[in-house]
Order: C-alpha cells, then sequence, then structure tokens
C-alpha cells in the first residue's frame, strides 16, 4: 500500500513498506519519497517487526503519525 502525505514545507511525500536493505522481509521498513522536490533524497526509518507490519503501519498511521515517522528517518544512501 502507499499513501500520500504532505509535510510542514508543503511537499508532497509518498510512503511505503519496503523490506529491510538485505531484501529479506526483516526488518521492515517505511519508505518516504518525495514527490515534489525530487532533489531531496528518500528516507527510510526500520520499523520493529517485518515488512507485513511495516505496511499495516502505513495503512493505518494518520498523516500526523507519519509525518512524525518522516522526521524521524534517515536519508538513503
Amino acid at each position: 500500500m502507499t499513501r500520500l502525505i504532505q509535510d510542514r514545507g508543503f511537499r508532497y511525500w509518498e510512503v511505503f513498506a519496503n523490506p529491510g536493505p538485505s531484501g529479506f522481509p526483516n526488518p521492515g521498513r517505511i519508505v518516504f519519497h518525495c514527490q515534489s522536490d525530487p532533489s531531496l533524497r528518500a528516507r527510510a526509518l526500520e520499523v520493529e517487526g517485518n515488512k507485513a507490519l511495516a505496511e499495516q503501519k502505513v495503512r493505518d498511521a494518520t498523516d500526523e503519525e507519519l509525518r512524525d515517522l518522516l522526521v524521524q528517518a534517515l536519508e538513503i544512501r
């Protein structure tokens, strides 16, 4: 599932769950990709549990909760 949120700077971010860096489902990650400013690097945040739990968090979180997670997420290098 993919969601679209707007941050406090009025940029739009696509939010989705992704498996961990090794491609295995554990740990799950939530990825934030800026749609309105492609010069910004994507960000990711590891979540407790697997990709399915990350998907559930993306689905069930409010926009405000996702904005808070975006602030915590680190740039993907």
